[in-house]
């Protein structure tokens, strides 16, 4: 009911190299970037063929880095862009280096670094602290080429729980909205307003009479580790990753603590309408954790050899689904492109 087919693309790894963990993917343009747990930024083009790797720039020298806490291409500047502790470093497409600019970031109890970046123009950004950072729910205006911060806009009054997830909370539809959706639970999709730097509630997230309310969390004070258990384990509703785009909302969330407890939910905008699948049922993944969207596609990342057991993650059946692997090599990691229906 909500997706008209779907495009299988095997990224072709450099050479012998294969993660065993991918902790994000990118689409964004002509490009999909990957970052692995190693914390190394591969490039691919559409067709998955390999373009770059950030290996090479894994250090301490001049132009390196040694740990990644975010990631974005900026297609203003054309550049992959690598948020670490104290500076947000620029890279060309082949990674060579461009240049660092100087990040905001305090340690203690005032501590404050940034996990997550989104591109206003070529020098103009939004900065996203991090969790753990002091007063996380707002969003900085930065401007790179000043290393200073031009304004700060508050979300907290919506927030009832920090989650930390998604990695990617910025959106751009094709109608050029920039749609921001929290790393945390909140009420609302907010739209960011490129020129004035200021934000605008745009979508109503109700959460029905199972979901997580700011009672619930209230009651564990500043017992974290306590509220951390019960944000694992509890049966309330919990939406994990929120991926907006031009008509639809695709929602990851859950009501327990185990795979077959998560459920993929699609929104579609015009008419309100709520479409259901369970991520698992039993022992076997019916639907894929997406990873990005923009208007016309929703994007997830697979191994191969989950879809030769999952056919219906690739929409067919396991004689279709042979077909579709025949070409593609073992130990591939494989772009599921989602077609959006109109």
């Amino acid at each position: 009911d909500v997706f008209s087919g779907v495009e299988l693309i095997p990224l072709a790894f450099d050479g012998d190299y294969y993660p065993s963990r991918v902790k994000q993917l990118v689409v964004a343009g002509e490009y999909a970037l990957v970052c692995d747990n190693k914390n190394v930024v591969h490039v691919f083009g559409k067709d998955g063929r390999y373009v770059s790797s950030s290996s090479s720039k894994l250090g301490n020298g001049p132009g390196e880095y040694s740990t990644l806490i975010g990631f974005t291409w900026n297609p203003y500047s054309e550049s992959v862009e690598i948020l670490t502790p104290d500076k947000m470093m620029s890279y060309d497409v082949n990674f060579n280096h461009v240049s660092s600019s100087k990040l905001p970031t305090s340690i203690g109890d005032d501590g404050v670094m940034y996990d997550r970046v989104f591109d206003l123009s070529a020098t103009r950004h939004l900065l996203l602290p991090t969790g753990i950072s002091k007063n996380p729910s707002r969003v900085l205006v930065y401007d790179s080429e000043e290393g200073a911060i031009e304004a700060e806009i508050p979300y907290g009054e919506d927030v009832v729980v920090e989650t930390g997830m998604p990695a990617t909370c910025f959106y751009r539809t094709g109608r050029g909205e920039v749609l921001f959706s929290p790393p945390s639970v909140t009420e609302h999709l907010y739209k960011v307003a490129d020129d004035e730097g200021e934000m605008q509630k745009v979508v109503w997230l109700q959460s029905g009479s199972n979901g997580i309310t700011k009672e619930d969390i209230s009651r564990f004070g500043d017992d974290k580790p306590a509220l951390n258990r019960y944000l694992i384990n509890c049966e309330k509703e919990i939406p994990l990753r929120v991926l907006p785009s031009d008509e639809s909302i695709f929602v990851l969330a859950k009501s327990g603590n185990s795979m077959n407890d998560m459920e993929s939910l699609h929104i579609d905008r015009r008419t309100g309408k709520i479409v259901s699948v369970p991520i698992k049922r039993g022992d076997t993944r019916t639907f894929p954790m997406l990873e990005d969207v923009d208007a016309d596609y929703a994007y997830a990342i697979m191994e191969k050899e989950l879809l030769a057991v999952a056919p219906e993650l690739a929409m067919t059946d396991s004689t279709g689904i042979k077909d579709k692997l025949a070409e593609i090599e073992d130990e591939s990691l494989v772009i599921l492109k989602y077609k959006i229906k109109d």
